[in-house]
């Protein structure tokens, strides 16, 4: 379900839409985190953490929250 949020952010960023986007890509970390969070042996979980955190940074950005973008980098 997260990869599918995490897709379906993907488009949306690349068609212009950053804020159906950012729902996607909040949408997929709070699944990851879950998941990170109950299973911190599985580096899949964190690794997929990070790249949402990315993913989230990059669209805030665009969005002009640098504050929020450098919330969701560090």
């Amino acid at each position: 379900l997260a990869r599918c949020h995490i897709n379906l952010g993907n488009s949306l960023h690349a068609t212009g839409d950053a804020a159906g986007a950012r729902a996607n890509f909040e949408a997929a970390l709070a699944i990851v985190r879950k998941l990170a969070e109950d299973h911190p042996d599985v580096s899949e979980h964190r690794r997929n953490l990070a790249n949402g955190h990315n993913s989230l940074g990059t669209v805030l950005h665009d969005l002009g929250d640098t504050e929020g973008a450098r919330a969701a980098y560090e």
